[in-house]
């Protein structure tokens, strides 16, 4: 699994100069965190089943406690994600808004997301998923909770804080035990093949979403300079 971890970090590497972080790093104030929130409500919220359902789908006992550290170490982020919500004084978005135009790209990753929980064929292609799921929120999380810092709101939020992103370095998943155990595992290059394609659909996936919010960011950016 070393090699799989390796191909992550270079999915990373190459996540993290997605334009999206670079305008967010020129924010100073929460609007872009305001804006992001509203529009990746229905992956916040649909997380909690990708991780629930892909634990279900698990056979080996020693592989699924790797999966249902990561299940507890989750849950209720959701609640988290709500109460920023509620201490932005953003509106959670109503099924109208939740399936429209605006939110497609949003869909459509978390759908893509979904369906590579019912696509693996292993116990370890489950792994893989929820490492590359770990890393991509590793990337997302540190700018969010880079912009919270600057605009002096970290010791208000929860879901896009520092101390989130913190909980997400220090996971279970990623402690040593945890990944001495996954690099014991020896792959064959049909399965590292197999894996290498889900974690760079799951990346694509958060492309096509990150896009989505990198353009909403320039419309913003546009409206307002029109109305100064």
């Amino acid at each position: 699994m070393k090699t799989v971890d390796n191909y992550i970090t270079q999915k990373q590497i190459q996540l993290a100069k997605h334009p999206l972080f670079k305008a967010i790093s020129r924010e100073t104030s929460l609007e872009s965190i305001k804006l992001l929130a509203q529009y990746l409500s229905f992956w916040a919220m649909s997380f909690q089943d990708v991780i629930r359902i892909n634990e279900m789908q698990i056979t080996d006992s020693e592989i699924r406690k790797v999966a249902h550290h990561h299940l507890v170490e989750d849950m209720g982020h959701d609640q988290w994600f709500l109460s920023d919500l509620q201490q932005m004084k953003v509106e959670e978005p109503n099924l109208k808004l939740l399936y429209s135009r605006d939110y497609i790209f949003t869909r459509d990753a978390t759908y893509a997301i979904m369906s590579e929980v019912f696509r693996a064929s292993s116990d370890i292609e489950r792994i893989a998923l929820l490492m590359s799921l770990e890393s991509t929120g590793h990337i997302f999380f540190e700018y969010t909770a880079s912009l919270v810092e600057r605009a002096d709101y970290s010791s208000k939020l929860k879901y896009f804080s520092i101390s989130h992103l913190d909980i997400e370095k220090n996971h279970e998943l990623f402690e040593q035990e945890m990944q001495d155990f996954l690099n014991s595992i020896h792959l064959s290059q049909d399965e590292e093949k197999k894996i290498f394609e889900i974690v760079d659909r799951v990346y694509q996936a958060f492309t096509i979403m990150f896009d989505g919010f990198e353009l909403l960011l320039d419309k913003r950016s546009k409206v307002k300079a029109l109305l100064s």
